[in-house]
C-alpha cells in the first residue's frame, strides 16, 4: 500500500475530505517523467506514480494545484522551502529528488516507498508499546534532523508516516515543509493569503495540529513535537486524543482539553513513555520539549533501560468478514463495554485516582549553596501548602518531611513511614538569575514514576513557576476540582517574585525556632509586605512570629500578642478564606485572649478551609482538651498526627490528650513510640515524666525529667516538673529547694507563676497555690487553659477557690 498523502481540513467538517480545486489535467509525460497512475490526492496536490526515464526508477510526483499559489511571491517562497526540504538526507525521511517548474506545472519528485502507512496499519492492529517506542524514535530522529536544518514539517500524522517493507519508518511529505526563518510582513501576508485560498482552511490536519497551529500563529519545531505526541498517544491508546466529528469541538479540545492518562486505555504502557507523551502534548509550548533532539534523547535513553524481547507488532488484529449475527453480537458487547467504561470513568476512578495521600519531600539544594536554602525550603513549603488545598487528599505537613532533607531515600520505605501513596521529590539549582528545578512524582506502592519535569526559568518567574508546578501535580494526580477548589489552589500569594523571596526567607528563619530566627523572620516578612502590601501570607508569617515571641525573647505578652492579632486580622481583611490566618487568630484567642467561643469558631473555620492543616487540627485538639471534650480532642489529635507524624509538639499533644483523658497507658505508649523513632526529643521525655507522675511511678518520672534536661542542654527545662515530682513523692525538701529557685526568678519574669502554683499544690500548700494561680491569671499563663482537665489539679476541684478561678478565665 502507498501513502494517501496529506490533506488539509475544513474547520466545519471532520473527518477531513479532499479539498478538490479545479479539475487538474495531468499530462502523460512531463519533463523526463512518465506518469503511470494516480496514488492519491489532497488539498495541497495530487500524487502520481511515475517513471524516471533517465534514471529508470519509479518515483512519486506531487503536482501542486495552481489555484493554491495565486501570489507569485508565495509561489516563490513555497518552492524555495520545498528545495530546502530537498536538501535533507536522513534514513527516516522520504527523499525529495527535485522540485520542478515545467510546462506551467509545479511539482515535487519524491522517493517512492513500498509499504503501509501508519494510519492503515493502525486501522487493523494495536501495536505493542515497544513497537510504538521504536516507531516514535525513528520519527523523532527524522524530525530532529529536519529541525537542525531549520525545516519544520507542519503536518505530522499517521497518513504521512510510512512503514516500509523492511520495517524502516519513513516520514513523508516534507515537500510542503516550512523553513524556519523570519518573514517580512509582505511575505507573511502573501503566504498566508496563498495558503488559505478558501475560507477556514489551514495547512495541516486538524486533530494533529498544535494549539499554536490552530491559532494560525508563527510555528517552530515545537509544533511538530505536539503533533508527534498526538500520534504517539494514538498508537498507544488506540484513539486520537482530540478528534471529534465536530470540527469546532476538536479545536476546543486541542486548545483546552488534557487527554486522559494513557493508563485509561493501555494497561501496560510504561510510566516513562506516558511522561514523554504528556510533555509533548503540553498546551503551552514553553513547557513542551523545546528541542526535538531532547525528545529523541529521552526516547533513546528509555530504550537503553529496557531488555527487548521478541514481540509481535501486530498482536491484536481486528477481525474482518464476520457474519451479520456476529456484528450484532459485537455491537451488543461493545455497548456493554461502553456502559461499563462510563461507569468506571465516572464512578470508579482509574488507579492513578486511587492516590489520596502524598508527601512533598524537601527539594534538594544541588550545589549545596546555603544562600539558597531558603529557596529550596520555600518551594517545598509552597507545594505542601498548595496541595493541602486539594479535597480528599492527605498531605503530610512540613515538619514530618524535613527529616529526609538531603538524604537518598527508598520511596516505598518513606511511603510506609509517612503512610502515603505518593511522593513528590525534586532538585533545585540556581546559577545567577536562573533557577533550574527537576520534579518527580512517584507512586510508592510500586515505585513507578507517574510524572517528571524539568523547569529552567529566571528567578523573576518564581511566582508563576510555583503555581505551574502545583497545577501539574494536581493534573497528574487526576484530582477533579470544583471552581472554588481551583481558586483556593492559586490564591493567597503574590505576583511579585521579590516579595515571594522575602516571604520564603521569613519562613526559613521562622522554622529555626530561635530568638534570632524569629526576629530575623519578622524583618523579612515586613520587607515582603513593603513590596506587596496585599500579601496575606506575609501577614500570617508576622502573626506566627509574634505569637511565639514572648516564649523565645521575653517580649511582654501584651505587646507581642497585640502585634500578632493585628497581623492576623489584616491577613483576613485581604483574604477572608485564608485558613492559615484563621488558625493564627484561633491560637491568639485561645492562648492569650481566653476567648473560647472565638477560638473554637476560628479553629473550625481553618479546618473547613484546609482539612490538611495539621496546625489547625492540633490547635483544635488542644482547645478541646482544655474544654474537657476529650473524645473529640483525641480524634482531632490523631488527625493532626496522621498529617504530621514527626512533629514534636503534635506527638507531645497526642500523648497529653490521652493523659488528660486519664488514659495513662495509651499516653505512655504514644511517648514510647515517639522515643522509638527519635529518642532525643526533650519534650517527649517531659510529657512522659508527667504521665508517670500521675501513675505514682515517681522514680521513672524523675528519671524522665532529668533526661529531658540533659537532652535540652538546659538544666531549667524541666525544673518545675522535677519540683512537682519531688513534692508528690514526699521529698518535700528537694521540692522546696526548686520552689525557692523559681520564686527568686519570678520577679524578673523568668519563672511562670502557674509552675510555682503546681509545686505548692504537690506539697499540700493550697493557700499559697491559689495565690500563685491568681498571679498566673494576671500574667495570662498558658497552663491555666488546662484547669478543667489537668489530673494534677483533681485534689483542688472541691475547693470554692478553684471554682472562682475557673470563673475568672471563663471556664466555669
Amino acid at each position: 500500500m502507498v501513502s494517501a498523502f496529506s490533506c488539509p481540513v475544513w474547520f466545519t467538517d471532520y473527518p477531513p475530505f479532499h479539498l478538490l480545486g479545479k479539475d487538474s489535467v495531468i499530462p502523460q509525460t512531463i519533463s523526463h517523467y512518465r506518469v503511470l497512475n494516480k496514488l492519491g490526492e489532497g488539498g495541497m496536490g495530487e500524487v502520481y506514480l511515475a517513471e524516471d526515464t533517465v534514471l529508470e526508477r519509479q518515483v512519486a510526483i506531487k503536482f501542486l494545484p495552481p489555484d493554491s499559489l495565486t501570489s507569485p511571491r508565495a509561489r516563490s517562497r513555497l518552492m524555495r522551502e520545498a528545495r530546502a526540504a530537498a536538501a535533507l538526507d536522513h534514513g527516516n525521511i522520504c527523499t525529495i529528488h527535485e522540485v520542478v517548474e515545467a510546462d506551467e506545472q509545479n511539482f515535487i519528485v519524491m522517493q517512492y516507498v513500498e509499504g503501509e502507512t501508519l494510519d492503515s496499519f493502525l486501522a487493523s492492529n494495536q501495536p505493542e508499546w515497544r513497537y510504538v517506542l521504536e516507531i516514535s524514535t525513528q520519527i523523532a530522529g527524522a524530525l530532529a534532523d529536519a529541525h537542525s536544518h531549520g525545516v519544520i514539517h507542519r503536518d505530522i500524522k499517521p497518513q504521512n508516516i510510512m512503514i516500509a517493507e523492511n520495517g524502516r519508518v519513513k516520514v513523508l511529505d516534507f515537500g510542503l515543509a516550512k523553513v524556519v526563518s523570519p518573514l517580512t510582513t509582505i511575505e507573511r501576508d502573501a503566504l498566508t493569503k496563498s495558503l488559505l485560498t478558501l475560507p477556514g482552511v489551514l495547512i495541516g490536519t486538524l486533530p494533529y495540529m498544535s494549539p499554536e497551529q490552530v491559532r494560525a500563529e508563527e510555528l517552530d519545531e515545537r509544533s511538530d513535537i505536539f503533533s508527534l505526541g498526538t500520534v504517539m498517544y494514538e498508537m498507544l491508546g488506540g484513539r486520537n486524543p482530540f478528534a471529534n466529528t465536530n470540527g469546532a469541538v476538536t479545536i476546543s479540545a486541542i486548545l483546552t482539553y488534557d487527554p486522559p492518562p494513557l493508563a485509561t486505555y493501555s494497561s501496560n504502557a510504561p510510566a516513562e513513555l506516558e511522561r514523554i507523551v504528556r510533555k509533548c502534548l503540553e498546551k503551552n509550548k514553553t513547557y513542551r520539549y523545546q528541542k526535538t533532539v531532547d525528545l529523541l534523547n529521552d526516547l533513546e535513553e528509555f530504550k537503553k533501560t529496557l531488555t527487548f524481547e521478541a514481540y509481535d507488532p501486530k498482536p491484536r488484529p481486528r477481525p474482518h468478514n464476520v457474519s451479520v449475527n456476529w456484528i450484532y453480537a459485537a455491537i451488543a458487547v461493545l455497548l456493554a463495554v461502553v456502559v461499563v467504561a462510563v461507569i468506571i470513568h465516572f464512578i470508579v476512578p482509574p488507579q492513578i485516582n486511587s492516590i489520596n495521600s502524598i508527601a512533598v519531600l524537601p527539594l534538594n539544594n544541588v550545589v549545596g549553596d546555603p544562600n539558597i536554602d531558603y529557596l529550596t525550603e520555600g518551594l517545598t513549603d509552597s507545594l505542601i501548602d498548595s496541595l493541602s488545598q486539594l479535597p480528599d487528599m492527605k498531605v503530610i505537613a512540613h515538619t514530618s518531611v524535613y527529616q529526609y532533607q538531603g538524604q537518598e531515600i527508598d520511596p516505598q520505605i518513606v511511603g510506609r513511614a509517612l503512610d502515603v501513596q505518593a511522593l513528590l521529590t525534586g532538585r533545585v539549582e540556581q546559577r545567577g538569575d536562573t533557577i533550574s528545578i527537576n520534579i518527580e512524582l512517584i507512586d510508592v506502592r510500586n515505585r513507578s514514576r507517574l510524572w517528571g519535569e524539568q523547569y529552567t526559568r529566571n528567578i523573576s518567574d518564581l511566582v508563576t513557576l510555583q503555581k505551574e508546578i502545583g497545577w501539574k501535580v494536581v493534573q497528574r494526580l487526576r484530582v477533579n476540582l470544583s471552581g472554588d477548589d481551583r481558586r483556593l489552589l492559586i490564591k493567597h500569594g503574590t505576583q511579585s517574585a521579590e516579595a515571594l523571596q522575602q516571604y520564603e526567607k521569613g519562613r526559613y528563619y521562622w522554622n529555626r525556632r530561635t530568638a534570632v530566627g524569629l526576629t530575623t523572620a519578622i524583618e523579612y516578612f515586613r520587607q515582603a509586605i513593603q513590596i506587596d502590601s496585599n500579601y496575606a501570607l506575609a501577614y500570617v508569617g508576622l502573626a506566627d512570629c509574634y505569637s511565639l515571641l514572648n516564649a523565645y525573647t521575653g517580649v511582654p505578652k501584651r505587646e507581642a500578642f497585640a502585634e500578632a492579632k493585628e497581623a492576623a486580622r489584616r491577613a483576613l481583611e485581604i483574604d477572608a478564606d485564608l485558613a492559615e490566618a484563621h488558625a493564627a487568630l484561633a491560637t491568639i484567642a485561645f492562648t492569650y485572649d481566653w476567648d473560647w467561643a472565638e477560638a473554637e469558631r476560628e479553629y473550625r473555620r481553618a479546618i473547613e478551609l484546609n482539612r490538611n492543616s495539621a496546625v489547625a487540627h492540633d490547635g483544635y485538639a488542644v482547645y478541646l482538651t482544655a474544654m474537657g471534650q476529650l473524645e473529640e480532642a483525641i480524634r482531632q489529635s490523631q488527625l493532626a498526627y496522621e498529617l504530621d507524624p514527626r512533629s514534636q509538639p503534635i506527638n507531645a499533644h497526642v500523648a497529653r490528650t490521652y493523659y488528660m483523658a486519664r488514659l495513662y497507658d495509651k499516653a505512655i505508649e504514644q511517648c514510647l513510640r515517639t522515643s522509638g523513632v527519635d529518642p532525643n526529643i526533650p519534650l517527649t521525655q517531659s510529657v512522659l515524666g508527667t504521665i508517670y507522675e500521675s501513675k505514682g511511678m515517681y522514680e521513672e518520672a524523675i528519671a524522665a525529667f532529668n533526661k529531658a534536661n540533659q537532652l535540652s542542654g538546659d538544666e531549667g527545662f524541666s525544673r518545675a516538673d522535677l519540683g512537682i515530682a519531688y513534692g508528690l513523692s514526699g521529698r518535700t525538701e528537694r521540692a522546696t529547694a526548686i520552689l525557692q529557685q523559681l520564686l527568686a526568678q519570678s520577679g524578673n519574669g523568668r519563672a511562670d507563676p502557674f509552675d510555682i502554683a503546681l509545686i505548692y499544690t504537690s506539697i499540700g500548700k493550697q493557700t499559697e497555690a491559689f495565690e500563685w494561680f491568681s498571679r498566673a491569671v494576671d500574667e495570662r499563663s498558658f497552663g491555666l487553659v488546662y484547669l478543667k482537665s489537668y489530673p494534677l489539679l483533681d485534689s483542688l476541684r472541691g475547693d470554692e477557690r478553684f471554682a472562682t478561678l475557673l470563673r475568672r478565665i471563663g471556664l466555669s
